[in-house]
């Protein structure tokens, strides 16, 4: 069952009067539970929808107009497929959702760990049918099924969205570090095997590259120097 389903479910559910009742009351008891976690996501949340809302043209929809930022919130589904839920405001007539997130950038937002403290950003260019064009990408990946963001266009909105995060306990860090830079082996041994436990695509292909070309020529590396 995807999100969307679920919440038809839900919604569904909440049409019945004794439904709605057990409803609203496991909703109140867990967020007395998750208090800690919830104002955390709200706060995530409120912070990209404040950052989309000073950075909007203007001048209307259309050609050369309407805003330039964008709030979004990507979720997995089943089989390890993500898909955006959430995109604000709503896209130009005629512009598809995978011209503003292409394949490669949801890859790279999903392929980070989960880090609910950390605000990632990115800066990556193209060449579109007029010409290259920058975006800058900021997101958080939340949770294992859950990133948030924003996403605009620098060579129009540049010193208009260059704007720090204010907020305690929020790091804004570069996504283009690879993250093992002048870090210990320790440190690089567990990130291999967080992802591999992750990927099960990424252990097949690793314990492939290591049993089948790498330790045969170490292993008669080894009997030529016995």
């Amino acid at each position: 069952m995807d999100l969307q389903q679920k919440i038809e479910r839900i919604i569904e559910l909440m049409n019945v009067p004794e439904c709605e009742k057990i409803l609203t009351c496991e909703m109140e008891r867990l967020e007395r539970i998750m208090q800690k976690d919830i104002h955390l996501y709200r706060e995530l949340k409120d912070g990209f929808r404040r950052k989309a809302r000073r950075c909007l043209r203007v001048s209307g929809p259309g050609p050369g107009g309407g805003p330039d930022i964008y709030r979004f919130e990507v979720h997995r589904e089943k089989g390890n497929s993500w898909r955006v839920t959430v995109l604000e405001p709503a896209l130009p007539q005629g512009m598809r959702v995978d011209e503003l997130i292409p394949p490669d950038l949801m890859r790279l937002m999903t392929s980070f760990r989960t880090d609910p403290g950390k605000v990632r950003h990115y800066t990556w260019s193209f060449q579109g049918p007029v010409g290259p064009r920058t975006f800058r990408l900021e997101f958080t990946n939340y949770s294992d099924r859950h990133v948030i963001g924003a996403i605009w266009e620098l060579d129009r909105t540049l010193e208009r969205a260059q704007e720090d995060w204010e907020r305690g306990g929020i790091v804004v860090i570069d996504a283009s570090d690879p993250g093992c830079r002048g870090k210990g082996d320790e440190y690089c041994y567990n990130e291999l095997i967080y992802y591999m436990e992750k990927y099960p695509e990424v252990k097949a292909h690793v314990f492939n590259d290591f049993f089948y070309r790498i330790k045969p020529k170490l292993d008669k590396l080894a009997k030529r120097v016995i």
